[in-house]
């Protein structure tokens, strides 16, 4: 699962281990975020 939003990126993801050297189950969360973006503000004009 991807889902990319406009400060927030997360990825999700299930695998299963099919041979003896590797992991039953592997899960994975990643959260980030683009720091070479300018940041985000609200046009607000008095």
């Amino acid at each position: 699962m991807d889902h990319n939003g406009r400060i927030w990126d997360v990825e999700a993801g299930a695998g299963y281990g099919m041979t003896a050297g590797s992991d039953k189950w592997t899960l994975k969360l990643m959260i980030s975020r683009n720091i070479n973006q300018k940041p985000w503000h609200p046009d607000i004009h008095f």
